[in-house]
């Protein structure tokens, strides 16, 4: 049976002055996130930094697997964002970078190589050709 991937991304804001130390918070992650790699709930987990904002992208065969559950211990870091009940340190982001939903788990971890896409509107002659 393939087990269905889930594709999430979100967004939380440390508070001002703690941006390394939410770096090193993030870094101090990796072991737990390749437990969660290795158990297969966890396929892949991004975590990008700007300023006070941090944007975590992740894909998992466990649906109910939450940016929290990432980041562990860590909320001491993070603000709460406004305007949400209950309270959250993460707010989701609409997912403008994908056309399509993954397949499965079987599918994202195939071996044969990604299809050859061709740009749909050429940017420089040759593009696309």
């Amino acid at each position: 049976m393939t087990q269905p991937v889930h594709r999430f991304v979100y967004r939380a804001q440390c508070y001002p002055g703690q941006e390394e130390a939410t770096v090193r918070a993030w870094r101090s992650r990796l072991e737990a996130l390749r437990a969660l790699q290795e158990s297969g709930q966890l396929l892949t987990a991004s975590v990008f930094g700007w300023g006070l904002h941090f944007f975590v992208y992740y894909e998992a065969t466990d649906g109910s697997l939450t940016p929290d559950d990432l980041a562990g211990e860590m909320g001491g870091l993070l603000e709460i964002w406004p305007g949400g009940a209950p309270l959250r340190r993460f707010v989701p982001m609409m997912d403008i970078f994908h056309c399509g939903e993954p397949r499965s788990a079987d599918y994202w971890r195939r071996k044969a190589p990604v299809e050859c896409a061709r740009p749909a509107y050429p940017l420089a002659a040759g593009d696309g050709e």
